[in-house]
């Protein structure tokens, strides 16, 4: 799974959540929002809120990595 380099996320004071990079956030966040619509529609307070946004894409590279998982595992078993 991709992961955001040392120092490049931050933290919302209180919270505790720790923020992806604007960066990661844009190049997945569409991709996201197409796999899980109802979590994030247009114009709600999720798609504005930072935290949120970098839940939804944590949640979409950890579908991905565990879909290639499957894959490979797959392609293995049938060799």
């Amino acid at each position: 799974m991709l992961a955001p380099a040392v120092g490049e996320s931050t933290e919302l004071p209180g919270d505790g959540v720790e923020l992806l990079p604007e960066e990661m956030i844009g190049r997945y966040f569409a991709d996201a929002r197409r796999k899980w619509p109802l979590f994030c529609r247009d114009g709600s307070a999720q798609a504005a809120d930072p935290a949120w946004r970098s839940r939804l894409v944590r949640m979409y590279l950890a579908a991905e990595d565990r879909q290639s998982e499957l894959e490979s595992t797959e392609q293995a078993v049938s060799r």
